[in-house]
């Protein structure tokens, strides 16, 4: 059994009868009975639904139920001795229609009324009825009202036309920023409350008068008139007033005003200009011509003559001044389909068409046309106009800047120096064919890839793109890449970037290949280390033959031509070397040109043609200059029928080939042997030997000297 099938409850100890308790429920407000505390004792459904959300009713008594809060009309909160349930307890006076924020126990809020009646219980202390009425409806539309009124005065104040009110008698109720610039007035206090009719031209006032009688009488009118300013300046106006209704009942005017004096000014300018408009026409540059509305030719300026070469029939031709029409890719245009024909048919501007003219002398000019079609009053076409602007020049401009363009990509693409472009991040976005050949790649695998891909140093590339990055320009950067076969190519790489808005956009790079340079270099190197080092031996050389000279040779008259033929002996063998970049040479020609300052026609060779080593060649021209010497002055050659033969093979020792060479004087005076060594032995047996890595033997022999050389290959 619920509390309702009792014959009475109890509440804080007091007994209400069940007539009691559902009285209290029928209360068509939302209410409740609170004790001296604050805590609900009683309340009826409508209190339920408002304090909980939820139509179900609680035990009389459950003190859950004032679990809810009061707010201030601004959001403060309420403490619970501040509400006006606690005041009204407190003092036993009556609250009457306190505007509160109540909020519920799902923590929604909502706007009330709130009213406390005190009432007096001498047995149980003081108790009171509150009661509710919902007012957050009410509140909402307020607000509303207000954001509405907000917007709709700000687009008054905002808006750049005269927005005004009028009473009946003409005194100005109100009006907007826009409308007080108009009149010269810096404040609204100037003219609010004065009579309108004061800033009206004086003969305009009667009308302005009549006109606004008729809007307060209901009417909705459009009218002109001139107003003068504060300051004295006259505008000419155009209003739109409409009856509006004011709080005493009465009708005043709603005005929307705009200056159109600029308008006017105009509208007389072009009534003043227009008997000189086709004079004007006449002295444009531009070719310009008119129709009617079937697309005959009513005028045309001096200009469109000159374009056209030729004058056209007014009121005969159609379309267009051309003689003949053709599209920019030359197929012919008919006139019926030209763009005047079309802006005519179809009622609309015609624009970025261009077309070509053929005159009847046969010469062609491209022109882009403005065909606009003419319209009265009621939107109906009456005609067109058509601007014709020559553009040969500019299209000779394309066809160069073409012609340009086409030169560069060439440059870019066939250039003999390698180029590529290289993105922010890296990424090569292209490359020309001096590049791909350097490296051996095709484009496919060359480009989308990151540029790092094909640096030999990782280091290398960071530093240049981090360089790039900063602005700077790199001249001749020496780098490293890597080919497609795995050969490292010597590159110097020339760079900047490109940047927009401070943005780095891509990198230009041209890479010059200088392997081969590098390796001339290189080579260009050691010859000059070799050079060194065969001068400083070259000098060591003279020396070493200027001393033995010296001390061999008894006289100084001797020992000129005996130190410059060995000077001239060395002097050939050099020259022979550098024929050969000191590269080695053939001991052929190394006998032979040992052989010059005598009779070659006395000397046999015997042997096949071998290369000998650079130190070989020299050590050999020296040591055949003094046996040839000494063969002149004491041996074969000393006699008419005097000869030598030298002859050699090649041998192998321990794996290794040597060369057996075997000089032999034959027919000449008998040979003793000498009762010491002079220079010439010495050279022989003991320089020559040193020099070749060998062994050097002279014997001799009665019928004629014999040396026997043995050197490795």
């Amino acid at each position: 059994m619920n509390h309702f099938e009792k014959e009475s409850v109890v509440v804080d100890g007091d007994v209400l009868t069940k007539v009691e308790f559902q009285r209290f429920e029928h209360v068509p407000v939302p209410a409740c009975l609170v004790d001296a505390d604050g805590m609900v004792l009683q309340h009826n459904r409508r209190a339920a639904e408002l304090l909980n959300g939820t139509a179900a009713l609680t035990v009389p008594g459950d003190r859950r139920l004032g679990a809810w809060r009061l707010y201030t009309p601004d959001g403060q909160p309420l403490q619970s001795n501040e509400t006006p349930v606690a005041e009204a307890l407190r003092s036993g006076v009556p609250k009457h229609d306190v505007e509160l924020q109540l909020e519920r126990l799902d923590g929604t809020r909502r706007w009330v009324l709130l009213s406390v009646e005190p009432v007096p219980e001498p047995a149980s202390g003081a108790r009171a009825i509150v009661t509710f009425q919902d007012i957050t409806a009410l509140k909402q539309a307020e607000l509303q009202a207000r954001q509405g009124e907000a917007l709709f005065r700000a687009i008054v104040e905002t808006t750049p036309e005269c927005v005004k009110i009028v009473a009946p008698d003409g005194t100005l109720l109100h009006m907007n920023p826009a409308g007080l610039r108009m009149i010269e007035a810096d404040a609204p206090e100037r003219v609010l409350g004065a009579c309108t009719v004061d800033l009206i031209a004086p003969e305009h006032r009667d009308h302005w008068r009549a006109c606004h009688a008729q809007v307060c009488a209901g009417e909705r009118l459009s009218w002109e008139f001139d107003i003068v300013g504060l300051q004295g300046a006259r505008r000419h106006m155009e209003t739109h007033a409409v009856p509006l209704r004011l709080p005493d009942g009465s009708s005043a005017q709603l005005a929307v005003t705009r200056d159109i004096t600029e308008r006017k000014r105009d509208q007389a300018a072009l009534t003043t200009s227009e008997p000189s408009l086709r004079d004007i026409l006449n002295s444009l540059p531009a070719a310009v011509y008119t129709t009617d509305a079937a697309g005959h030719i009513t005028f045309y300026n001096e200009a469109a003559v000159a374009l056209s070469g030729r004058r056209p029939t007014l009121g005969s031709d159609q379309w267009c001044v051309t003689w003949r029409l053709y599209t920019p890719e030359g197929a012919p245009l008919p006139h019926d389909q030209c763009p005047m024909a079309v802006a005519l048919k179809e009622g609309r501007p015609v624009r970025n068409e261009e077309a070509i003219a053929e005159r009847p002398d046969g010469t062609r000019v491209s022109f882009l046309p403005y065909p606009t079609p003419l319209h009265d009053s009621t939107g109906t076409i009456i005609g067109a106009v058509n601007m014709l602007v020559d553009i040969s020049d500019r299209k000779s401009d394309e066809a160069e800047l073409r012609r340009q363009r086409e030169d560069l990509e060439d440059f870019f693409e066939n250039g003999v120096v390698a180029l590529h472009w290289v993105a922010s991040d890296g990424t090569i976005l292209r490359a020309n064919r001096a590049e791909l050949d350097l490296l051996g790649y095709r484009h496919d695998e060359y480009i989308g890839r990151h540029i790092a891909d094909f640096h030999a140093d990782a280091g290398t590339i960071g530093d240049i793109l981090g360089r790039l990055r900063n602005g700077e320009r790199l001249d001749k950067y020496p780098a490293r890449l890597k080919a497609k076969d795995g050969d490292i190519r010597h590159v110097l790489i020339s760079s900047n970037a490109q940047f927009r808005d401070g943005k780095l956009i891509k990198t230009r790079c041209f890479t010059l290949d200088v392997t081969d340079l590098q390796a001339a270099e290189q080579r260009r190197k050691l010859l000059i280390d070799e050079l060194n080092h065969r001068v400083k031996n070259t000098l060591a050389t003279v020396q070493s033959i200027a001393a033995q000279t010296l001390r061999s040779t008894p006289t100084p008259d001797a020992f000129e031509p005996t130190f410059t033929g060995r000077l001239m002996a060395l002097s050939r063998a050099h020259d022979l070397l550098n024929l050969e970049s000191w590269q080695g040479a053939s001991l052929q020609d190394v006998l032979t040109t040992a052989f010059l300052a005598h009779d070659p026609d006395r000397v046999t060779l015997i042997g096949e043609n071998l290369r000998v080593r650079t130190r070989a060649a020299l050590a050999l021209s020296m040591a055949v200059h003094e046996l040839a010497s000494n063969a002149a002055k004491h041996g074969a050659l000393s006699a008419p029928a005097g000869r030598v033969e030298i002859g050699w093979t090649v041998g192998d020792r321990n794996g290794a080939s040597d060369v057996h060479l075997v000089w032999k004087e034959r027919h000449g005076p008998a040979v003793m042997t000498p009762p010491g060594r002079g220079f010439g032995c010495r050279l022989i047996e003991r320089g020559l030997a040193h020099e070749l890595g060998g062994t050097a033997q002279l014997d001799f022999e009665p019928d004629g000297l014999r040396c026997a050389i043995t050197f490795p290959l």
